[in-house]
């Protein structure tokens, strides 16, 4: 049980009756979150030193970041949403979640990025845990697909030498140089979605280890890694 000034609840949030907009009286409202988040927010509405949330576990975090968010408790949002990025890379899912559903659309870009390989229905159980409108299940399909379209077209289609006028003395588009340069791109980048990132540096790492011999497959080579990287550019720009 804990109890609060009706004052500090209305300077400090927006989420709570204002005063003199209830009756007092002897009955004890029941909110929803645990005694350890009440606790929590509660430090956030008074003249004292807010809570070091630096050794709050993951799950204490989420739930102190939605309870911030559903009272309107601008100090601890804020602080709150500073946090849940830094975890982004170890709860990935969580994060995006939560930044979508309160529309910090940079952090829901940068944790979209890390679920392209989740598995989906580890996604949409913890959408429907949290009440998440079903657009973001959409969304994120729409996403994770467009990720996995982009990788097949980048690993499977390097641009010829036709698109990048690199023909060979002959008129030939490769040499004996192209085969095992394509395939070590191949073997070092995969076909994970989260690694399209890397194949842009990839195939320049393996030019160098491969191509150093012929300018026009070097040249191919290099349209290939630009591709790559304005591919992974439009794909990580927005998450919906």
């Amino acid at each position: 049980q804990f109890g609060a000034h009706t004052a500090n609840l209305q300077q400090y949030s927006e989420g709570f009756p204002l005063g003199g907009s209830v009756r007092l009286g002897t009955d004890i409202p029941h909110l929803e979150e645990s005694g350890e988040i009440l606790e929590l927010i509660l430090q956030f509405m008074h003249h004292t030193r807010q809570p070091n949330l630096s050794g709050l576990s993951p799950a204490t975090l989420s739930s102190l970041a939605e309870a911030a968010e559903k009272y309107l408790i601008y100090s601890a949002m804020e602080l709150c949403r500073v946090y849940m990025s830094l975890t982004v890379k170890y709860h990935p899912i969580d994060v995006l979640i939560y930044s979508f559903k309160h529309d910090y659309s940079e952090l829901a870009d940068e944790a979209a990025r890390l679920t392209v390989t989740a598995d989906a229905s580890l996604v949409i159980a913890e959408a429907a845990r949290t009440n998440l409108h079903p657009s973001f299940i959409v969304a994120w399909f729409t996403y994770r697909e467009a990720w996995a379209k982009g990788m097949r077209a980048i690993v499977k289609e390097p641009p010829s030498a036709v698109a990048t006028a690199s023909f060979h003395k002959g008129g030939q588009e490769e040499c004996y140089l192209w085969s095992p340069f394509q395939q070590q791109v191949l073997v070092d980048v995969g076909v994970d979605p989260e690694r399209l990132s890397e194949v842009d540096s990839v195939v320049r790492r393996n030019i160098v280890d491969f191509l150093s011999d012929c300018a026009h497959c070097t040249k191919r080579a290099n349209r290939w890694a630009l591709t790559a990287q304005n591919t992974h550019t439009r794909l990580t720009s927005k998450f919906a």
